[in-house]
């Protein structure tokens, strides 16, 4: 993506401000009141989150706020309307008064409909609305990250949503090569190489191209958080990392293979700039180290090996970052939580750290 259209804002102070858009997800989950709750804080201290130096704008169904179970109240919290487009509220000369925040309201001109507490055709179209609508402000210059709340992927599915999550559509439509999920918590961070595919298709898909990807998010991911020469460890697949071949023949013959090619090709390592890569390591013990400090950023390659670790640790905190993007991408590390949305039981840690890791990343 290029980022020429930041021009359209016509403002001379633009790089003194940050704006950080803020997704619904799904309106029969958690989202909504995650977002209420993170907002409210915003305006209650907003020198714990730098808002004298951002912008803040939700994107949501206005309807649903009114009339849904929060009975959102704009004007308490002090929230502008701003227009379908986005163009004319954001060219301004300042930014949003302290702790003002922008509304984009998604909303089709028919009344809608959602569904609590379950997944849901409407919901599905309602959350894929507010994230489109968004990466659009982002994909024209108008958004430097956002951060978003839970979606379902059936309500997605129910909706014919043509993508399987906030990620591939990323991908698809920022037109980048590859993305990869990478996950923060203070002492722990991992990037994986493969996602959301059945554990037996694993080992296929942990060819050089994949790993060397996935490699790249990591050095990405610790360049973004200010990481100089980061110690990057691969996990081993295997038991023991197979040892040395008995339970597994995948570390002979892909995982050392990798780590040794990387670190002989000067033209290889050259090119992402100064770092330490080692492994594999046995996963049973590599994400305790890497917790306790020994590295950096762990290699994760399969989606439960690097989110066991991370939630166990910090379930209420973590936050998912997708890498590889023109512009940043947080979310809470966890889903929509049908079970206890609208009980005032939800937690807001986990989007309260996703937006403070956005503001951080900008």
């Amino acid at each position: 993506m290029k980022n020429s259209n930041m021009k359209k804002l016509g403002n001379s102070d633009r790089k003194s401000y940050k704006v950080i858009g803020i997704t619904c997800g799904d309106l029969g989950g958690v989202g909504p009141e995650l977002c209420l709750s993170l907002l409210e804080n915003i305006q209650k201290y907003p020198e714990t989150y730098n808002c004298g130096k951002l912008k803040v704008v939700l994107f949501g169904s206005k309807q649903f706020m009114l009339n849904g179970p929060l009975k959102f109240d704009f004007e308490r919290l002090n929230i502008k309307f701003l227009k379908k487009n986005g163009v004319q509220d954001f060219v301004s000369d300042t930014p949003l008064s302290l702790g003002n925040i922008g509304f984009v309201d998604c909303d089709s001109p028919q009344p809608v409909s959602w569904t609590l507490n379950k997944e849901s055709k409407e919901n599905g179209i309602h959350s894929y609305s507010f994230f489109n609508k968004a990466i659009d402000w982002a994909n024209n210059g108008l958004l430097n990250a956002i951060v978003t709340a839970p979606i379902n992927k059936m309500s997605w599915n129910l909706a014919d949503v043509p993508f399987s999550g906030h990620t591939t559509m990323l991908k698809e439509k920022t037109g980048v090569d590859f993305v990869s999920m990478g996950f923060y918590t203070e002492r722990l961070k991992t990037v994986l190489a493969t996602v959301h595919v059945p554990f037996k298709d694993v080992p296929d898909l942990l060819t050089y191209s994949c790993l060397k990807q996935a490699l790249e998010s990591c050095l990405e991911f610790m360049c973004k958080l200010g990481v100089k020469c980061p110690k990057i460890a691969v996990a081993g697949l295997n038991p023991h990392a197979s040892e040395d071949g008995l339970f597994g023949t995948e570390e002979n013959e892909i995982l050392i293979p990798f780590v040794k090619r990387i670190n002989s090709d000067s033209d290889e390592k050259g090119m992402f700039g100064e770092f330490e890569l080692t492994g594999p390591y046995p996963a049973d013990t590599l994400y305790h180290r890497a917790y306790m400090g020994d590295f950096d950023c762990v290699l994760s390659l399969y989606h439960d090996q690097g989110l066991i670790p991370v939630k166990l640790l910090s379930f209420h905190e973590a936050v998912n970052v997708t890498l590889g993007l023109p512009f940043i991408r947080t979310s809470p590390d966890h889903g929509t939580a049908y079970d206890i949305a609208y009980q005032g039981k939800a937690s807001a840690s986990s989007m309260e750290e996703a937006f403070k890791l956005a503001v951080r990343l900008c």
